[in-house]
């Protein structure tokens, strides 16, 4: 998708983290996004020093003031990056279910006010999540080649974001379908792209969002039911305290501290978490990806919507108002939107996938 939109020359380029807003970033990539950060603080820290001793600043090596524009070692950075996000989050995971296993099961079965069954659903909670990451992390997104365009080409062009003239993908010397891009991890053509996940080190694209979607959606409710199910616990089984104050302390450190630690993991995460499981569940709603809303929000910006390419670049156009934000059928950005229930079979069952889309012409 890094190409020109419409015909007022409005460009839309670049990857979709560098179009997100802050808040984006840090969930599309939260390590690269704190390293982007600390090295854009570091040059500015270096930029002012050499101010302050009388050197100019731009004596310096210009190769270094690019140094993140280019793509290799970006992309190094980022695979590096991801893998620490990875190792944090089994890390994590496995610590904390180790202390819930270890010491707070004990205290449920011998609670008077948190029933045994939290166990077993802690038992499920706790395969789903293990299954969720492994299945997220190690499907492919799907790969589009010469061999393998016609399993992918099951959209039409809209005309704005995707246009059929004048469309190859530079690397691949393949025609660029519809919702599709160049992913630079993979090195693949991706069909229905959505983001690079740190989190899994997987490009999530059609064939495997829904595992991605599952993966988010189970630990928005570990983080959301374990905060409650072992802050209630440790609450109950403090010492009785006429003082409110007095006895929350308690909670947290005449229990047991390791669980009650695990406990504000749980609780300080499910918010970001659950937020991000409701950016995506909205996402479905409309029928866009990630890649394609910030690619919109970007477009909105602008003071015009671009023009709309020639009629064989898209099929039946949307009437609705080009501002309208909602991504509601009818609107150039409710493109794909196929209703609720379309866009929810689009995402469980993907066209690649399915009978009457993967037929080879």
């Amino acid at each position: 998708m890094d190409a020109t939109v419409g015909s007022s020359g409005v460009s839309v380029v670049g990857d979709v983290y560098e179009d997100a807003c802050d808040l984006g970033q840090f969930f599309l990539n939260p390590c690269w996004y704190v390293f982007v950060k600390v090295e854009k603080l570091l040059k500015e820290r270096s930029q002012r020093h050499q101010s302050s001793d009388g050197t100019s600043g731009s004596s310096s090596d210009p190769s270094s003031d690019n140094s993140l524009d280019d793509g290799g070692t970006r992309t190094r950075k980022t695979k590096f990056l991801s893998n620490i996000q990875q190792i944090f989050y089994l890390t994590t995971f496995y610590v904390c279910w180790a202390v819930i296993f270890s010491r707070a099961y004990p205290l449920i079965h011998n609670s008077q006010h948190v029933s045994n069954y939290h166990m077993a659903v802690g038992y499920v909670i706790f395969a789903s999540c293990v299954a969720s990451w492994i299945g997220a992390k190690t499907v492919g997104p799907g790969s589009i080649t010469a061999e393998t365009i016609w399993k992918y080409d099951n959209y039409s062009y809209d005309g704005i974001l995707y246009r059929a003239t004048n469309n190859t993908c530079p690397t691949l010397k393949i025609r660029k379908l519809a919702r599709s891009k160049y992913d630079r991890f993979s090195q693949t053509h991706v069909p229905r792209f959505d983001h690079y996940c740190g989190w899994l080190g997987n490009t999530i694209g059609e064939e495997n969002y829904r595992y991605f979607l599952a993966f988010a959606m189970i630990h928005a409710v570990l983080f959301t039911y374990g905060a409650i199910i072992l802050l209630h616990l440790l609450w109950t089984s403090a010492p009785h305290s006429p003082n409110t104050m007095d006895k929350l302390v308690a909670s947290f450190w005449s229990v047991d501290i390791r669980v009650a630690a695990v406990a504000l993991v749980c609780f300080v995460l499910a918010c970001p978490v659950l937020e991000y499981t409701r950016f995506h569940l909205t996402l479905v709603k409309r029928g866009q990806t990630t890649n394609e809303h910030y690619k919109w929000k970007e477009i909105l910006q602008q003071e015009s919507l671009p023009v709309r390419s020639t009629e064989e670049d898209t099929e039946c156009p949307p009437t609705g108002d080009p501002k309208d934000t909602s991504g509601a059928v009818g609107t150039p950005q409710g493109y794909y939107n196929l209703g609720l229930a379309g866009n929810i079979n689009e995402v469980l069952f993907p066209r690649s996938l399915r009978g009457e889309f993967n037929k080879e012409s």
